[in-house]
């Protein structure tokens, strides 16, 4: 594929509200079309006809953050273009996100004390759209993280728009028409199984406004779940996860079979614990965090694990990549 032609735009951003941690951005959960190449975190969008590839830098540190934003597009960036991307940049890196309140509610438990003292700072990513999120989240069940980033990798590389930069091509996540207008066929040939069936119906509900998901942000925790529940392939746990992950919602949270490993260890000696015990435990314990404590135990958990000295028998897939892709690249 030929290089596009291309127009770029530079920015600093400093609106950020410290602590926070950049390099845990950089080193965690790379899922595409996010790709990390040295000390940059680049990721693809596509809007108002434009690819767009973003390439993050810190200028600063965890207590004092900035970050340059330099940005490749097939067509010109205006002001308003600009402000669109910074917004979907502040969402994605969580750039407004107050962690001092949460360390504040923790200061007393010393499991997460010791998580808060490994990973300081660190900001779980969001993703860049709120229909990729919802098509990650599905792509989440029942799969191990190491298929999730391979599924998400193959959507991109099937699907989405593309961009050349010096010979070598990124992948934006596929349109909400695109998956609409897809095959099952198509869609199973990215190798998302059962899943395809979901995305293509999802896409389909999304494109006939059966549901509009810039509304879902504004609603409360009930409406958004009822409205996402409406959708073929979302279930309870999908709808959490997809609120989390779209919408930065950090007051709820997902219990899968590694969330229940955790909670076992860390505060149940590993007893068997039914999931409603486990709810109330963490709905009373973490009021209105539940999602960002929830972060802090299932990243990186073997090594938290060893250093408290727990059992632990998962690892965590956070530092997984894709390998659909080369990863020769010249920025």
């Amino acid at each position: 594929m030929e290089d596009n032609e291309l127009f770029s735009a530079e920015i600093t951003i400093n609106e950020i509200v410290e602590p926070h941690d950049f390099c845990y951005q950089l080193e965690n959960y790379i899922i595409p079309p996010e790709r990390r190449i040295g000390n940059k975190l680049f990721n693809v969008v596509s809007f108002d006809n434009k690819i767009v590839r973003i390439g993050i830098t810190s200028l600063g540190s965890v207590h004092k953050p900035i970050l340059k934003l330099e940005a490749l597009s097939t067509a010109p960036l205006r002001e308003n273009d600009l402000k669109q991307l910074k917004k979907g940049i502040n969402r994605w890196l969580g750039l407004s996100d107050d962690l001092k309140p949460f360390y504040d509610l923790v200061r007393d438990d010393s499991i997460m004390c010791a998580a808060i003292e490994m990973r300081y700072g660190a900001k779980d990513k969001a993703n860049f759209s709120f229909f990729e999120a919802l098509i990650g989240t599905v792509c989440a069940q029942n799969s191990q993280f190491k298929r999730v980033y391979s599924m998400m990798g193959n959507l991109c590389e099937h699907l989405g728009s593309k961009i050349s930069i010096n010979g070598y091509t990124y992948s934006a996540f596929p349109s909400i028409s695109k998956c609409a207008a897809c095959s099952i066929e198509e869609l199973r040939a990215c190798k998302v199984g059962y899943r395809g069936n979901y995305i293509k119906s999802i896409a389909q509900a999304l494109e006939e406004g059966q549901i509009d998901l810039a509304k879902i942000e504004q609603m409360s925790y009930q409406q958004a779940k009822m409205n996402l529940l409406k959708l073929h392939g979302i279930g309870p746990y999908t709808a959490d996860l997809c609120l989390i992950l779209a919408f930065r919602r950090r007051d709820i949270f997902y219990l899968d079979s590694y969330v229940r490993e955790a909670l076992k260890q860390f505060y149940f000696k590993g007893k068997e614990t039914s999931d409603d015990v486990l709810r109330d435990f963490v709905t009373e314990r973490w009021p209105d965090y539940q999602a960002w404590a929830i972060a802090m135990l299932t990243t990186d958990t073997e090594n938290l694990a060893s250093r408290m000295g727990i059992p632990f028998r998962f690892k965590s897939g956070a530092k997984e990549h894709y390998e659909g892709a080369s990863q020769e690249v010249v920025i």
